[in-house]
């Protein structure tokens, strides 16, 4: 039983170590933490199915030798049975910490998931964000290239305005302008961004 103390020691160092860095892990690291994790839950969940048949075997010695009628010193055997209770008393509180271990380690898993999840979230809603300004950004654009297309045909050769060599150029600046502002304002007045 002692041979597994120093390797359930080390786990329990590993464990409170990933404890400690769950929330300081930065994003980047987040999946070679994650595998760290999972390294970790195959160590305990191996040493929890090595110690787990071990309870069995102890109290099948512990019946075969101690409590048999042909044993002629009372001593002897109320002895053995202390130690072999001493024994399961030890691998009890041995496989009681190692599922404490594997509960600490899912929920720090559990944990350092939720936090990758919620900074993918907010990447999302970031983009989402960009995208609907560049939607309204090209709404707006499309709306002021027909202004500037409505101005570029060739039915205002007899509009008065070009005949007095007034400069076209103002009237479709000033209106796109005014477009754009219009569509501005609408924008923020409906909260489309």
């Amino acid at each position: 039983m002692d041979s597994f103390l120093p390797l359930i020691t080390e786990t329990e160092k590993r464990v409170t170590e990933i404890e400690d860095q769950v929330y300081t892990a930065r994003s980047d690291d987040i999946q070679a933490f994650v595998r760290e994790i999972e390294e970790n839950r195959k160590t305990v969940s191996s040493l929890v199915r090595l110690l787990s048949g071990k309870n069995n075997v102890l109290s099948g010695f512990d019946k075969h030798h101690c409590d048999d009628p042909s044993c002629g010193e009372v001593d002897a055997s109320h002895g053995l049975k202390l130690y072999i209770s001493d024994i399961q008393d030890h691998l009890v509180s041995m496989l009681a910490n190692l599922r404490q271990f594997e509960s600490l380690l899912s929920r720090s898993e559990e944990t350092c998931i939720a936090g990758f999840e919620m900074e993918v979230l907010s990447r999302r809603k970031r983009i989402n964000a960009l995208m609907a300004v560049l939607t309204l950004i090209s709404m707006m654009m499309s709306l002021m290239n027909i202004v500037c297309a409505l101005f570029s045909t060739n039915i205002n050769a007899n509009v008065p305005l070009y005949a007095n060599n007034f400069p076209a150029w103002f009237i479709i600046v000033g209106s796109e302008a005014l477009v754009g502002s219009f569509l501005f304002w609408l924008a923020r007045r409906f909260k489309w961004w």
